[in-house]
């Protein structure tokens, strides 16, 4: 049965503009591996985002402001 996993980014996953770590990247990629859903959810556009998550999680479904 999938799983559905939603996180927020901002204030919780990271601080600022820094980029994910590398031990919640490794996370992600285990629940992707494992054939469960990850949600992303932020207040900034796709645009905004995009330096701070890599391109290969923003491909699933994701929570984005539209300014």
């Amino acid at each position: 049965m999938e799983k559905i996993f939603v996180f927020d980014i901002d204030g919780t996953l990271i601080k600022s503009n820094e980029e994910i770590g590398v031990i919640i990247s490794e996370s992600f990629d285990k629940i992707l591996k494992n054939g469960n859903r990850l949600i992303l959810a932020t207040a900034r556009s796709i645009r905004g985002v995009r330096h701070v998550i890599p391109d290969k999680y923003l491909d699933n479904t994701n929570i984005f402001s539209e300014n």
